[in-house]
């Protein structure tokens, strides 16, 4: 996902609501109440370093890296000529923005043809206007995340390291999993049944079943749950670093058909 305004919004309903998303993620963040937030990696790196280049957008979108890469190629072969520019492209100051909308560029620019004199022009103008239709949203972002957290963007930090801290990693195995839950009076056998189906689930079952029982969709983000050596305490923590956070199976004697709860 990537910061497009609903053109319904007014400007200073859209600023408000990027805003909050970013103190969302910073709220994330220090709580490490992981979510899953499925956005474009340009995002993660413009709220680590404020940077923002056509290469991000084109990331995301191979068909306008694949008309710029294309006039960029013939711009630099200089045999060809205003004619076979021509064959190439049928193109006009219009470009499509991120919610497939065909934009002017200049105030004739439906009219307007490009050519190879102007080419150069319309790269610019093209590129310029696909950075800017985001910049402004990414920017409220930017600054709820880090009045949030109440610091200044330190100079290490990363876009992938803020998705890591925000969204945990993508995949919730059964190891990890399997790495907080204790049984209760449970017999042995019983206990590997449940193990096994944990084991079978997929990861997005894993996350619901972790959901219907925390809240939670994913795991903290704690360097704990990464750790191939970590174990169960005779305490029931996992070194002590997690105490709050062990899954305690008990078993419902007597009430075969009833349905778990949590």
């Amino acid at each position: 996902l990537i910061p497009v305004s609903d053109p319904r919004l007014l400007n200073k309903e859209a600023q408000m609501q990027y805003r909050f998303v970013g103190v969302f993620i910073g709220v994330c963040i220090r709580s490490s109440i992981i979510q899953r937030l499925k956005l474009a990696p340009l995002v993660w790196n413009f709220l680590a370093t404020g940077e923002l280049t056509v290469n991000d957008i084109f990331e995301i979108d191979n068909q306008y890296k694949h008309l710029i890469k294309s006039l960029d190629e013939v711009l630099n072969n200089k045999h060809n000529s205003e004619e076979e520019f021509n064959e190439l492209f049928d193109l006009r100051f219009v470009v499509t923005n991120s919610r497939g909308e065909e934009v002017p560029l200049t105030q004739r620019g439906r009219f307007e043809k490009v050519t190879l004199a102007n080419c150069s022009d319309f790269i610019s103008m093209a590129n310029e206007f696909r950075l800017n239709e985001i910049r402004s949203n990414l920017e409220e972002m930017r600054e709820g995340l880090w009045e949030n957290l109440n610091i200044k963007p330190p100079a290490f930090i990363s876009g992938k390291l803020l998705e890591n801290a925000t969204c945990g990693t993508r995949e919730l195995t059964y190891e990890a999993l399997k790495k907080i839950i204790t049984f209760n009076n449970v017999p042995y056998n019983q206990q590997q049944f449940v193990l096994k189906v944990i084991k079978k689930f997929s990861s997005d079952e894993r996350s619901q079943f972790l959901r219907f029982i925390t809240g939670r969709v994913m795991l903290p983000s704690l360097e704990i749950f990464q750790d191939e050596n970590a174990t169960i305490g005779s305490n029931g923590s996992i070194n002590k670093k997690i105490d709050d956070f062990i899954i305690k199976v008990d078993q419902m004697k007597g009430q075969v058909n009833k349905l778990p709860t949590a």
